[in-house]
């Protein structure tokens, strides 16, 4: 049986490959040829189809993941050498020049072939960033180093996942193990607040543009941290939609991409993420996204999911219906740290480090919570002002708490270099 062939190129192209895929014994066959988008889609969701060869200037990440939902690889026909590299990283099947229609009908066939259906996706490794010795960031092998991405997410309610976010950035920032970056990404596709939070004019969205250039391509460590306005030394902010109605613009299969990137160019990344999961998936491809996708990637993506619930009554009742929640979602966290924020004893009827454990213990097995106190004061000074914790009262006990949540991030993470460290030694 052939395989079913998509085309979406130039006319030229299309009417010699097809005389190509037309010879005897061909394992491909042409079933449809394509104007735009849409209708590829269309025809890849029809089923007649599972492979699509498309130009360049159509393809980018989000329409390469669409197709692979809908079991249809692609192989993207590159009109020049840039565009031949952007293509290389978009996660299709293959990429090739547009010269010759002889050795584009040799690759269609090889995809078509049984080799070709279980063959892997191009990879897309953008460069590492580390500190030299003289404090500089420079370019390093790819996977040579590797920094650590942890997203803050929690019920609804306000329970503060914003404010552990900035802070919690800021106190990775202040541990430092080299002058590599810190970033701070605001993904809030409902209410994102990053950017007011810290003071920073934003008219325009660095997420948006850095999602735009990795679905395309082009986004690497350097063009990222570029996108993303600095605060001091090492915290770069990547600043959120200015509007909600914009999150179709965070694909699910462009922020995958700006996550990996992110590793690459800062030692540590934290995600501020909204509270709303999507179903799980039922067999249906949903062709216009998810409402709720970039939550699912950052979450999906992260090393560490920090969750944040309120120290009062309702909010631990939603904190531990969010556990369930995310649980129901499919979502397998590697590493999760619970944070109880805003904690005080006239809200937890009794001492809480006993009331908030026990209840936690009980309702969702969850006996190591970090507790950060209520301090008012302390958080509305630093919201007036746009600075942190550290930077308006450093001996606060909410600041504490968060140094506390900041060191067990990096102690984990000295653990794990540690174990590779002993394990590499161990090899003959």
């Amino acid at each position: 049986m052939k395989t079913g062939v998509l085309l979406a190129l130039p006319e030229k192209l299309e009417v010699a490959l097809i005389r190509q895929l037309s010879a005897p014994g061909s394992s491909a066959e042409v079933v449809r040829r394509c104007a735009d988008i849409p209708e590829v889609l269309a025809a890849a969701g029809a089923g007649i189809a599972t492979l699509a060869v498309i130009r360049d200037e159509l393809a980018d990440r989000q329409l390469v993941a669409q197709l692979r939902d809908l079991g249809c690889r692609t192989l993207v026909v590159a009109a020049d050498p840039p565009a031949l590299t952007r293509s290389s990283a978009l996660g299709a099947a293959a990429a090739e020049p547009a010269g010759s229609a002889t050795a584009l009908a040799e690759t269609i066939e090889r995809l078509a072939g049984p080799e070709g259906e279980q063959g892997a996706e191009l990879p897309a490794e953008p460069p590492a960033l580390v500190a030299g010795e003289d404090e500089t960031l420079v370019a390093e092998e790819p996977g040579s180093v590797s920094g650590r991405v942890i997203a803050v997410w929690g019920p609804p309610g306000a329970p503060g996942r914003t404010s552990v976010a900035v802070n919690l950035a800021h106190a990775l920032a202040d541990i430092g193990e080299s002058a590599a970056p810190v970033i701070l990404a605001d993904a809030d596709t409902q209410a994102p607040s990053v950017a007011q939070t810290l003071g920073i004019l934003a008219d325009s969205s660095a997420i948006a543009a850095v999602s735009r250039l990795a679905g395309t391509g082009r986004l690497e460590p350097q063009s990222l941290l570029r996108a993303c306005p600095s605060l001091g030394e090492r915290l770069h902010v990547m600043t959120g939609l200015t509007r909600a109605a914009r999150w179709r613009e965070l694909p699910a299969a462009a922020l995958d991409t700006v996550w990996e990137v992110a590793r690459a160019a800062a030692a540590w990344t934290v995600i501020d993420i909204g509270s709303a999961l999507d179903e799980p998936d039922e067999g249906m491809p949903s062709y216009g996204g998810k409402r709720h996708e970039a939550t699912m990637s950052a979450l999906e993506g992260a090393d560490t999911v920090v969750i944040v619930g309120a120290g009062d009554p309702t909010g631990v009742r939603r904190l531990v219906a969010a556990l369930a929640e995310a649980e129901d979602a499919g979502l397998a966290f590697d590493e999760r740290v619970v944070v109880v924020n805003r904690v005080r004893a006239s809200a937890s009827g009794g001492p809480p480090k006993r009331t908030v454990h026990e209840a936690l213990a009980r309702f969702a097995g969850v006996e190591d919570a970090i507790l950060v106190p209520e301090d008012g004061p302390v958080y509305d000074r630093a919201m007036l002002e746009g600075r942190a914790l550290s930077e308006v009262a450093p001996d606060s006990a909410a600041w504490q708490g968060i140094e506390l949540l900041a060191a067990r991030l990096a102690g984990e993470r000295r653990r794990r270099r540690r174990r590779r460290g002993l394990l590499a030694r161990a090899q003959p």
